[in-house]
C-alpha cells in the first residue's frame, strides 16, 4: 500500500476527529476492558502515516464511544503505539457524558474547541455512529469501511477502504 497524495498547505478543515477502535486501534475482541491494559495493541495499517502528514497542517482529535476507558486510559493506550504524539485531544464518554452518534456529543466537542461543527470532519469505521451521527450534526464525515461493502445510497458518504487513503480524499474537498 502505497500512501495517497500529498498535503495540501491548507484544509477546509480546522479540526480532524479520528474514532478509537477499528479507525486507529485495532479493536480486539478477545480482549475486555480498557484497551490500555490489553496485553497487546496494534495500530490499524496507515493509521501512524496518515496522522502524521495530516498533523503537521491540522489539528487530530480522538472521539470514541468507548465506555470503560476514561481519557487518562485512552492516552496511555495511544502511547503505548506512539499515536499520541500526533493528538492534541481526546473527546470520550466518560469525559462529555454523550455517545456518537447523539448530536450533543459533536456538539460538546465543537463547544471546547471552540469551532463550528462545519469546520470540523469525522473519520470512522461505523456508518451509523460515526458518519450518519457526524453529518446529521453538521460535520463532514469519511466512512473507513476497510472491506469491499456496497456504499449505503447516501451522497453525503464520502467511503475510504483504507485510512492512508485519506489525505488524497480531503485534498480534493
Amino acid at each position: 500500500m502505497s500512501f495517497g497524495g500529498t498535503v495540501p498547505s491548507s484544509l477546509k478543515y480546522r479540526g480532524i476527529l479520528f474514532d478509537w477502535g477499528n479507525t486507529l486501534m485495532v479493536d480486539k475482541p478477545e480482549y475486555a476492558g480498557p484497551m490500555k491494559d490489553w496485553p497487546e495493541v496494534e495500530v490499524v495499517a496507515g493509521a501512524l502515516e496518515t496522522l502524521q502528514q495530516l498533523s503537521g497542517i491540522t489539528r487530530c482529535y480522538l472521539a470514541t464511544n468507548a465506555r470503560d476507558s476514561s481519557s487518562q486510559d485512552i492516552w496511555h493506550a495511544l502511547q503505548r503505539v506512539g499515536l499520541d504524539r500526533y493528538l492534541e485531544g481526546v473527546f470520550c464518554y466518560q469525559s462529555l457524558g454523550y455517545s456518537k452518534p447523539d448530536r450533543r456529543f459533536f456538539e460538546a466537542i465543537g463547544k471546547q474547541l471552540e469551532c463550528p461543527l462545519s469546520e470540523l470532519l469525522m473519520v470512522g469505521d461505523d456508518y451509523h455512529n460515526d458518519v450518519q451521527g457526524a453529518v446529521k450534526s453538521g460535520l463532514d464525515a469519511v466512512w473507513l469501511r476497510q472491506e469491499e461493502v456496497s456504499i449505503p445510497s447516501d451522497p453525503e458518504c464520502k467511503a475510504i477502504l483504507h485510512l492512508d487513503e485519506l489525505v488524497s480524499l480531503i485534498s480534493r474537498t
